[in-house]
């Protein structure tokens, strides 16, 4: 891997996380309010990178100019947003659980 690849899997991970944490901030009554629901939504998110996975590097064999960077950007980027989403919803029902207990 060469180092502009370095530099662009490290901004698109940044960006991904950005727009994660900007949509729990944003949206804060958004998102599972159980444990059993935040487990299932940040599960259903790994799950759903493990899919992606193949079919993002499957994308390289489709005859289109564009299909690499349609692939990375129209459905990685986004699944990336989901994962990292999930998991903030996962930390805050945590926390939200945690701090029931401390009271």
């Amino acid at each position: 891997m060469t180092a502009s690849q370095s530099l662009f899997l490290l901004a698109f991970l940044f960006g991904s996380i950005t727009d994660a944490v900007w949509l729990a901030l944003r949206f804060p009554r958004f998102g599972p309010q159980t444990m059993k629901s935040a487990g299932i939504a940040f599960f259903s998110g790994a799950a759903l990178m493990a899919i992606l996975a193949p079919l993002i590097g499957a994308a390289g064999d489709i005859p289109l100019p564009a299909a690499g960077f349609l692939a990375a950007f129209g459905v990685g980027f986004l699944g990336f947003v989901y994962f990292f989403l999930t998991g903030l919803w996962f930390v805050r029902v945590m926390v939200g659980a945690v701090g029931g207990l401390m009271r």
